[in-house]
């Protein structure tokens, strides 16, 4: 990546936000905003501005739209050299070293989903400036549904709960999602008692079955023992049960192989 050291006086209508940039960041507070705003009032606009090659903006979209409301009709900016990936790298860690880590739980996710997407985890870590171990949870969280997601903006939904039920497909999540939204804190434990009665109930249920079947065992047995003194009506009748209880014999001996 290059970054010319030529500061050019841009024409603010040429230049466009960056397609990520809402996705990625928060808007700053009001008050950080007017602080901000009232700086280039008083001084003008002191960091030029980074731009790729055709004036989107990688770094500086508080001071583009701080430039456009006080009307100004030119804003410094430099010129950046690279691919989409160094790109996105000075985008994330510009914005880090400027605001501090990004607030917004969000954000965080889509950051360290797209980094990861592009560098290795120890990269990604040091472009947010955060953990490796931090990294690898917020990009493990991005496999959540929205409905969590949302409840992790809240915090109903605690970072521990959030890790387990980001392991799931996003169908068993939807499930435990209809059981555990009415709570006002979900916890890890929530999210593993609702395994252990999953797993209850899937226990209970190969038991039952086991002694269906050892049952129609015997019933199909006993049948053909009295098939031979039965007349030719109830002889018909006995058969139409063995063909049943064989086909749901066959059917479960299949299932369990």
């Amino acid at each position: 990546m290059n970054i010319h050291t030529e500061i050019l006086e841009i024409n603010v209508n040429e230049i466009r936000e960056h397609k990520h940039n809402s996705l990625l960041f928060s808007k700053l507070n009001d008050e950080l905003y007017i602080d901000l705003k009232e700086n280039i009032r008083l001084h003008g606009i002191l960091q030029p501005l980074l731009l790729t090659e055709d004036f989107t903006i990688i770094c500086g979209h508080n001071r583009w739209n701080i430039a456009k409301e006080l009307r100004y009709s030119k804003v410094p900016c430099k010129i950046v050299h690279g691919s989409q990936t160094e790109i996105l790298e000075l985008m994330i860690s510009d914005n880090s070293l400027r605001r501090g880590m990004e607030k917004n739980i969000l954000k965080l996710i889509e950051q360290a989903y797209q980094l990861s997407q592009i560098e290795t985890v120890r990269e990604g870590a040091i472009s947010m400036g955060i953990k490796k171990s931090k990294f690898e949870r917020l990009k493990k969280l991005y496999n959540l549904i929205d409905e969590f997601k949302d409840l992790l903006v809240d915090k109903t939904l605690t970072f521990g709960a959030g890790y387990e039920l980001a392991t799931k497909d996003a169908e068993t999540q939807m499930r435990y999602y209809q059981k555990l939204r009415n709570l006002t804190k979900i916890c890890e434990n929530d999210v593993k008692n609702i395994e252990n009665s999953q797993e209850l109930y899937k226990s209970s249920w190969n038991y039952l079955k086991k002694k269906v079947q050892k049952q129609n065992k015997k019933y199909l047995s006993d049948i053909r023992t009295l098939l031979d003194h039965l007349n030719d009506k109830s002889k018909n009748d006995a058969q139409n049960y063995i063909n049943l209880l064989t086909a749901i014999l066959t059917e479960n001996e299949k299932e369990e192989n």
